[in-house]
């Protein structure tokens, strides 16, 4: 089912561990609506803009699998407004700069550069998105998250 112009749905419901735990993926109608706004209004510029496929490594997480990887209980990739990323070839870096570059034109809630392995973006369905950038790194075994300026 295709969600958006670079986006299936298939693609936010990957998950090896839900696999292994015999954990199902089958979204609830609000989550996929969810998903699609995010592909649409957050990913699909995100991937003009980069001009290289952007690859969902964690799209939606029902429940049972976001505590079995740790997830915030509050987490955004609860209710399909949020995704881990990475653009195809280039660095987390890079990735982040082609976000900040065309967030004004966004709905972006959060653009989390998270460990120095991915990109996290979220979206605001309201009237006045956040667009905060911030860093995520491990200290004492917790996330801890720092402005990025």
């Amino acid at each position: 089912m295709s969600l958006s112009k670079h986006f299936t749905l298939p693609e936010f419901l990957r998950s090896e561990a839900a696999a292994r735990h015999d954990i199902s993926m089958e979204p609830p109608a609000e989550v996929v609506a969810n998903l699609t706004h995010l592909a649409r209004e957050i990913l699909d510029p995100i991937r003009e803009a980069a001009g290289v496929p952007i690859i969902v490594t964690s799209g939606y997480r029902p429940a049972a699998l976001n505590a079995l990887v740790g997830g915030a209980a509050n987490s955004d990739h609860l209710y399909g407004l949020a995704a881990d990323i990475h653009a195809l070839g280039h660095s987390v870096d890079w990735l982040l700069g082609v976000i900040r570059r065309i967030a004004p034109d966004l709905p972006l809630k959060k653009a989390i550069h998270e460990f120095g392995a991915w990109v996290h973006v979220s979206i605001d369905l309201g009237n006045a998105p956040k667009r905060e950038f911030l860093a995520a790194t491990r200290q004492g075994g917790k996330t801890v998250y720092r402005e990025l300026a």
